[in-house]
């Protein structure tokens, strides 16, 4: 039967009255990333607005697959010890993944030589599309964000000394005939990095979700769920694990990698 829902996981029974979201005993689902608003508003999302664009974004509609499918999110052994030698064995890992190393080769070529500066909108606009295209962001009015990106004063010169607070406000961009205001943070933390990969780190959900699972299980850095999105305490904590476990060796781009590909292997069950 053919639907025009944006909930892909629409024909997956939900029992709303008896939701379990973790296994583990006395577990919260702050614990995995999650707060318990956040999964109370994404079942309200799929039940009372199933043709909700935000349902089309990738990463929620990771999260309701592990919601709705077996209702727990995979927890990472305690055994687990991140180390300079597991950040080698994922760099190794990438490395021998085509897809990621063509698509990286692909967008180094754009942001660092056919369109460096952000100051025509045709370069910006090929860059958004191609990061939109490439990551799956799922961003429907593309040409608005380009346009924003395109008014921010002294966009390039911030962008070359490493100005964190850019990042949020690429983030914050009003799309759509309504104007409706979005917070596309991912999105903006990327096109921050593929043009200074060596200043800015990628945030993601797994990443997110892999930050979290080690602040509760070892304590590495005080700080609340809500800080991951506020870029330059996001920077912060990232900084944070990478003295905590000895990774201060790498650089952003390789703990990108490595955070990105453990929580992944650990998180992702349906996309």
């Amino acid at each position: 039967m053919k639907t025009n829902k944006k909930d892909k996981y629409f024909d997956i029974p939900k029992n709303y009255q008896n939701f379990v979201l973790v296994q583990k005993t006395n577990a919260k689902p702050e614990d995995y990333g999650y707060t318990k608003e956040a999964v109370l508003k994404v079942l309200n999302l799929v039940k009372n607005d199933p043709n909700n664009y935000d349902l089309e974004d990738d990463d929620l509609q990771n999260d309701l697959g592990c919601f709705f499918n077996d209702g727990v999110c995979v927890e990472r052994p305690q055994e687990y010890e991140p180390s300079p030698s597991e950040v080698e064995k994922y760099i190794r890992l990438w490395d021998s993944l085509d897809n990621y190393v063509n698509q990286e080769k692909a967008l180094d070529k754009l942001f660092f030589s056919l369109c460096q500066k952000n100051d025509t909108i045709e370069d910006v606009l090929l860059k958004c599309s191609t990061l939109n295209d490439f990551y799956s962001t799922n961003i429907f009015d593309i040409h608005a964000v380009a346009k924003h990106i395109l008014s921010i004063p002294d966009f390039d010169k911030r962008l070359k000394n490493g100005d964190l607070t850019l990042v949020d406000e690429i983030a914050h961009v009003e799309v759509g005939k309504e104007k409706k205001q979005h917070f596309f943070y991912s999105f903006a933390s990327k096109y921050c990095s593929h043009h200074q990969p060596l200043m800015y780190a990628i945030y993601d959900n797994y990443v997110e979700k892999v930050l979290l699972y080690f602040k509760r299980r070892d304590k590495f850095y005080n700080f609340n769920n809500s800080d991951l999105r506020n870029y330059p305490i996001f920077i912060n904590i990232i900084h944070k694990f990478q003295e905590s476990y000895g990774l201060t060796a790498y650089n952003l781009k390789e703990i990108d990698k490595y955070l990105w590909q453990l929580g992944k292997s650990y998180y992702k069950k349906y996309n």
